[in-house]
């Protein structure tokens, strides 16, 4: 799939973004054919002012235009276009991709398949500006939109009306965590039932690693997982409520042994496997015991264990064996 590149609304874009606008495309898909209108006015008479007010973190320009006409006071904010191949999408600076557009005479991909080309885009350029959290709202019979939102961890906050300016329907907030919260991190013991989403999630997380050095074999790997799971040493990982991962311990004479960590695919580079491994380390320490546990070669989570302190202890063909004493520094 063609690499997805989030960039700041330029000169060099215009052309594309104006083409589309005169075949009736908008990223307001609530003031219907107005809108465009308007833009391609401002274009028309200053192309550069037009590119430069869409970047406006001071909210510096001029009040906002509501669907019934009333106008509001600028809030700070921006948008940025998403471009992928001969295809470009336009988002705000707390909104989801918005709706695509034809550039060329060639139709986008769909809205799921685009964004997940390169999961939370936009959420990677907002940290710097020191947002925590993002709000996206969506409607609820927008189920493209929901998966999107999701599957850049997404959760669900809220069931509202939208203003009467905008027609007070019904909508859906969800929050996007930037900044992982350790308060929200909660471990409980797996039950039975909580197997098949153990299964699927390790599955997603390790398929790359198998499939490269042995080659995935869906009955194999199957069949293995079921012979290692155990539902006693179990936890479930869960984040303000949602489940997104487990991990499995044994304790030993003088360690706590670490079989697994897994989160599910959308929670990764959050945080949270740092946090939950500070658990785990914290839990040990207070026993007087270490740690253990094996990583693949060519799993990069190897770094993030020399971070917290980890030393290799040993290795085979195809893992390192590494140790964290109780009292050891990261």
């Amino acid at each position: 799939m063609p690499t997805l590149e989030l960039v700041k609304p330029a000169l060099e874009f215009l052309s594309e973004y104006k083409a589309a606008l005169e075949r009736g495309w908008s990223a307001d898909n609530v003031r219907g054919d107005v809108a465009p209108r308007e833009e391609l006015q401002k274009i028309a008479s200053d192309p550069a002012a037009f590119v430069a007010a869409l970047d406006d973190p001071q909210a510096k320009g001029g009040p906002i235009k509501l669907p019934d006409g009333s106008t509001v006071p600028r809030l700070p904010g921006f948008r940025r276009w998403m471009w992928v191949a001969l295809a470009a999408w336009n988002v705000g600076a707390a909104a989801s991709c918005a709706r695509p557009y034809r550039l060329c005479g060639g139709a986008v991909e769909t809205r799921a398949r685009l964004c997940q080309a390169r999961p939370g885009a936009h959420a990677d350029r907002s940290p710097p500006r020191g947002l925590t959290f993002v709000y996206v709202t969506a409607r609820p019979d927008n189920v493209a939109s929901h998966t999107v939102i999701r599957a850049n961890g997404g959760r669900l906050v809220e069931r509202f009306h939208e203003p009467a300016a905008y027609g007070g329907h019904e909508s859906l907030r969800f929050r996007i965590d930037l900044k992982v919260e350790a308060t929200l991190i909660t471990l409980r013991s797996a039950q039975r039932d909580d197997f098949a989403f153990c299964r699927r999630v390790k599955h997603d997380t390790m398929h790359w690693i198998v499939e490269q050095l042995f080659g995935w074999d869906e009955k194999v790997q199957a069949e293995r997982f079921a012979s290692q799971w155990r539902l006693d040493e179990t936890r479930i990982i869960a984040y303000a409520g949602d489940e997104v991962g487990w991990l499995q311990t044994k304790a030993a004479e003088d360690a706590l042994f670490l079989a697994g960590i897994y989160l599910d695919t959308p929670f990764h580079g959050r945080g949270i496997g740092t946090q939950v491994m500070q658990i785990v380390i914290d839990e040990a320490r207070r026993d007087g015991k270490a740690v253990t546990l094996g990583v693949v070669k060519i799993n990069p989570a190897r770094r993030l264990y020399e971070r917290l302190g980890f030393r290799t202890t040993g290795e085979d063909e195809y893992k390192f064996y590494m140790r964290r004493e109780a009292d050891a520094m990261p």
